[in-house]
Parts: C-alpha cells; sequence; structure tokens
C-alpha cells in the first residue's frame, strides 16, 4: 500500500519514458524529402505520448500529495478485474498477427475488429452485428486507402491480392 499514492505518477513517467524512447527510435527512420513520409504517424504518436505523459505526471504529483491512507480501501479477497477480457484481446491481436500476411490487411484487420467490439461491448447491451461488421470493414477499408494513397505504403495485400 505505501506505492498507490505513487501509481498516478509512476505511470506518467512511464509514458514519458515511452513517449522519449519512441521518438528516439522514429528519428532513426530514414525521410523521403516529404512532410508526410514514413515518419509522419510516428513523430505525431510520440508527441502526444509525450503530452500525455506530461500531464498525467503533473497529475500524479499532484494526487500523490493529497493521498488519504486512511481513505483507501484495498481490493477484497477474490475480487479482480476483468482479466477474461485483456486475456481474450491478447488472443486476438496475437492471431491478428498471424493472419495478417495471409489473409491481408483488410480482411485480418476487419475480422480482427469486429471481433474486438464484440469482446468489449458490455454484456447488457444487445449486440448489433451487421453495425459492428459495417464499422469493422469500412474503418479497415479507410486505413488501408490512407496508408496506400495518402502515405504511399503497402500494406499485405493477401487474398485481395
Amino acid at each position: 500500500m505505501k506505492f498507490k499514492k505513487y501509481n498516478d505518477l509512476i505511470v506518467g513517467l512511464s509514458m514519458l519514458a515511452f513517449g522519449l524512447f519512441y521518438l528516439i527510435m522514429t528519428m532513426q527512420i530514414p525521410r523521403k524529402g516529404k512532410l508526410i513520409d514514413a515518419t509522419f504517424f510516428p513523430y505525431i504518436l510520440s508527441t502526444i505520448m509525450l503530452i500525455v505523459g506530461l500531464l498525467q505526471t503533473v497529475r500524479g504529483a499532484a494526487s500523490a500529495k493529497r493521498f488519504d491512507a486512511a481513505s483507501y480501501e484495498e481490493p477484497k479477497a477474490g475480487q479482480k478485474g476483468d482479466m477474461k477480457t485483456v486475456l481474450i484481446t491478447v488472443g486476438l491481436i496475437l492471431v491478428y498477427v498471424v493472419l495478417l500476411k495471409p489473409l491481408g490487411f483488410i480482411i485480418s484487420s476487419s475480422l480482427y475488429l469486429f471481433a474486438q467490439i464484440l469482446v468489449l461491448v458490455p454484456v447488457r447491451i444487445k449486440k448489433n452485428y451487421l453495425l459492428y461488421a459495417l464499422v469493422a470493414v469500412i474503418t479497415s477499408a479507410i486505413i488501408y486507402v490512407s496508408f496506400r494513397f495518402g502515405l504511399d505504403l503497402m500494406l499485405p495485400a493477401g487474398l485481395l491480392g
């Protein structure tokens, strides 16, 4: 319990460190001389991670100062987070990585997004499979077109060749 008051601060510092690492790795990618090339999104992502990490670090430092140990409740025995959802998500990501090359980006991403939406929709909500399928296919197609024609980067075509 003595580190509970520093949880937000630790997360913020970790995010800052990873954002800095990601920025350094991005700087090593060769540039093509254009504004939008293979480094465009990694630079945006690393900048966002650094900003969020800084905000989280400031928030964590402030919350550590006002942490009240007396009002903190330890989780009860047998009470745990939704580990099943986490494990299913990790499994879906592994299956996605395996299927990416043989099926191609659009098909494997559509299947992954559809399955992930089903996993994340709360049980109490009636599932709308058609809507989820449309969102998955349209999102995958938009991402593919953005990468192929906007950034001139090839993604695996797979069965769609």
